[in-house]
């Protein structure tokens, strides 16, 4: 339990109050009248650690007798619950609302997910992906709908339609401004851990915007496990994974689906692709996350190269000069850019991917003749580094 900084102990006319200041009156606070147990509550959590710690020095300061033990914990129990609920007291994220609720785990990639939740809320696409076990987690989740205790409005580091993050010392607070019943989320900074506050009731267009709300924390925490995520449409083809890259609307999906109709390869991902370069070489993880192309996968395939697409009246495939290569490819990561730190994990893990495979820029068509233009360049890649 750790005080409020933006509350503090007051006299007024000889009745102490503990009452907001600074973001505390920005946000709305409220202020307490406190009593003699209360001031000596609030004191004495300077100088202890638990609440266990905290019960002992209040039944010594009574000096209760073991009958008055019982009524004297309820009272102290009920005090600091209420400063919880106003926000006065700022508990350790671990101990926030954790209720007792099912719990199902995930193998996406590299990580394992834990969501800890009402059944009914689980997101359909998250469960071919389910594994036993969960204990070591690498993100876990959970759903609480009941309040937690207030934070000020910390620093905003990114607003848009879509999304609203502001940053705390030791969280991130995340905020979807088109998800209705999700209110709010809170990420720790270490990326293990997270509580989305919502509100019932849990059908398919919750579970929808749950799944959505995942994928934010997922890449987060994917990110500080040195996995990234290309916003890329992806095939299987001479048994590796090859990636198409672009912007929406580019015709990565299209690009996709003409290699399945003309070469009968495999459609991986219609959208959102894994990559981790912890291996020896780059490999291209599963995700459920696929758009509106529908398509995914479980699997992990070696990562064979990204080709950066971009509309043209012709097919024409070209080289691309190592600065060029990172930055493109960067730039088509959607894994989060909150910060300076993050960009500059984004560059090294790009500038070090576009040594080890093929990148190139596919200026095409969305005709049969662009899988012609390229897969020219793939094959002869293919022979000269995978014979």
């Amino acid at each position: 339990m750790k005080k409020n900084p933006n509350y503090a102990l007051f006299d007024i006319a000889g009745v102490p109050y503990l009452l907001p200041f600074g973001q505390g009156v920005a946000d709305f606070c409220r202020g307490v009248r406190l009593n003699d147990a209360g001031v000596f509550l609030w004191n004495a959590l300077d100088e202890t650690d638990s609440r266990e710690q905290l019960l002992t020095r209040f039944l010594a300061h009574y000096q209760a007798e073991p009958a008055d033990a019982a009524p004297l914990t309820q009272d102290m129990d009920a005090f600091l619950n209420t400063l919880s609920s106003l926000g006065v007291l700022c508990q350790d994220y671990e101990q926030l609302y954790v209720p007792d609720l099912s719990s199902l785990c995930f193998r996406i990639g590299a990580l394992t997910l834990r969501l800890v939740s009402p059944a009914d809320a689980v997101p359909p696409e998250l469960l071919p992906f389910e594994v036993s076990g969960g204990a070591d987690a690498d993100l876990t989740v959970t759903l609480c709908s009941n309040t937690l205790p207030m934070l000020g409005n910390g620093a905003l580091l990114l607003r848009n339609e879509e999304l609203l993050v502001c940053e705390h010392p030791d969280l991130y607070a995340l905020f979807f401004p088109k998800f209705p019943q999700i209110l709010e989320c809170r990420l720790t900074k270490d990326g293990a851990r997270a509580n989305i506050r919502h509100r019932p009731p849990y059908g398919s267009a919750f579970r929808t915007d749950l799944f959505h709300a995942i994928r934010f924390l997922y890449l987060y925490t994917a990110q500080k496990h040195g996995v990234f995520a290309l916003h890329s449409a992806s095939i299987l083809y001479r048994g590796r994974a090859w990636l198409f890259s672009g912007h929406s609307g580019m015709g990565k999906s299209t690009h996709a689906a003409l290699w399945h109709d003309l070469l009968q390869v495999p459609v991986l991902n219609g959208d959102l692709n894994l990559i981790s370069l912890a291996d020896v070489d780059p490999v291209v993880y599963g995700s459920p996350w696929c758009g509106t192309s529908g398509i995914s996968d479980t699997g992990a395939y070696p990562l064979g190269g990204i080709i950066l697409l971009k509309q043209h009246t012709a097919d024409i495939c070209e080289t691309l000069p190592d600065d060029t290569k990172a930055l493109l490819t960067a730039q088509r990561l959607i894994s989060p850019a909150w910060t300076a730190g993050q960009l500059a994990d984004s560059l090294a893990f790009t500038e070090r991917l576009s040594g080890q495979i093929l990148i190139c820029l596919l200026k095409c068509t969305k005709e049969p003749s662009a899988v012609s233009a390229i897969r020219s360049e793939i094959d002869a890649y293919c022979e000269k580094f995978f014979p």
